[in-house]
């Protein structure tokens, strides 16, 4: 899983001008999130989880159409 987390944030990274930071974003019981944004949007958050993670896509407006 390190291995596909790496490559995907390596990914995002490169492919994308974004800053990122890192968030609890539903309190520090429930764990933290690695997101990145372009310049106001959001654009992904990652949860990491044993032997898993998931990754959020925040889609706005103008994406969906």
């Amino acid at each position: 899983m390190q291995q596909l987390w790496e490559a995907l944030v390596g990914h995002i990274r490169a492919t994308y001008n974004t800053r990122e930071d890192f968030r609890f974003c539903y309190g520090r019981q429930y764990g933290w999130a690695l997101r990145f944004r372009s310049k106001a949007s959001l654009l992904t958050a990652l949860y990491p989880a044993k032997n898993s993670f998931t990754v959020q896509v925040i889609l706005n407006r103008h994406a969906l159409e």
